[in-house]
């Protein structure tokens, strides 16, 4: 029998060795935690991020939203996602890469 978790949180942050993940994104994940643990009200929701540079060309893939994220999670999404194409767009390098991902789920 599978063990139920109360609350599951989870953040993944990877980068291009040439560019330096902003202080933004990693306060915005540290806020979003602590609002999550404290928060009263079920979650589940999952965002990502990706921002690529290839031949000094940024795509950039938007901010993908499974399930239901609160009002806040989807603000501070938004900031992250500001914040990695600003990484990424500014890195004197033609190529680099910054993906984000973030779990929330509570019962």
């Amino acid at each position: 029998m599978p063990i139920k978790h109360e609350f599951v949180f989870k953040t993944i942050v990877r980068g291009s060795n040439n560019i330096e993940t902003p202080t933004t994104i990693t306060n915005e994940l540290e806020s979003l935690k602590k609002d999550a643990f404290n928060s009263t009200q079920p979650s589940d929701g999952k965002f990502t991020i990706l921002i690529q540079k290839t031949g000094g060309v940024v795509s950039d893939g938007g901010i993908d939203i499974e399930g239901k994220l609160t009002p806040a999670q989807e603000k501070s999404a938004t900031i992250i996602h500001d914040a990695a194409l600003k990484a990424v767009t500014g890195n004197g390098d033609d190529k680099g890469k910054i993906k984000i991902v973030f779990v929330v789920k509570k019962n």
